[in-house]
């Protein structure tokens, strides 16, 4: 099997299959820049929609949750036929590459969103911290917690979770750690 293998390799890889190769690559790396770097600008749009305050803005509020839960648990296979699809409805001769450029922004407006939603509700505005003025995270405590928990699972070897937790709590304003101690009431 291995002699078969070797024996295709010098016919698969010819000079004029890797020149197709790249100018492929080069197509689907260009389609997921753009796709994706329209997606963020989109995103933020979505964002600042989702956290709009008042009863007058509901309503887009409802939009962009809508938006985000529907195109995120859609399988991007799926999103790719539906866009290609309803484009073809009102367009017939359209580019596949427009179509895959499309689907792409949707998929990834809605992750994006999700993501930048996310992480702007974990950071505190300024000035509601503690006395310092720059942002940092809402629950000080808890956010460290979070962390050392995560990391103290067994997939990641649960060795690390007493050193994340232990530095945290070190870097905190007048707190000392005492790790060479062992904890009250172990035995």
């Amino acid at each position: 099997m291995l002699s078969r293998l070797a024996g295709e390799i010098p016919r698969f890889f010819t000079p004029q299959k890797l020149v197709l190769l790249l100018e492929a690559m080069g197509t689907t790396l260009g389609m997921t820049a753009i796709g994706c770097v329209l997606g963020f600008g989109l995103a933020f749009g979505i964002v600042i929609l989702r956290q709009t305050p008042g009863r007058l803005a509901l309503p887009l509020r409802l939009a962009a949750v809508f938006y985000v839960e529907i195109f995120r648990r859609i399988p991007f296979l799926v999103v790719i036929y539906l866009v290609l699809f309803f484009i073809q409805a009102f367009v017939s001769d359209a580019s596949l590459f427009a179509i895959a450029v499309i689907a792409i922004c949707i998929y990834s407006t809605a992750y994006t969103a999700d993501i930048i939603r996310g992480g702007l509700e974990s950071v505190a505005p300024a000035g509601r911290g503690g006395g310092r003025d720059e942002l940092q995270p809402l629950a000080d405590p808890g956010f460290g917690d979070r962390a050392a928990i995560l990391a103290g699972h067994p997939a990641a070897g649960g060795r690390l979770r007493g050193r994340l937790h232990q530095g945290y709590r070190a870097g905190l304003p007048g707190r000392r750690v005492r790790a060479h101690l062992p904890r009250q009431g172990a035995q």
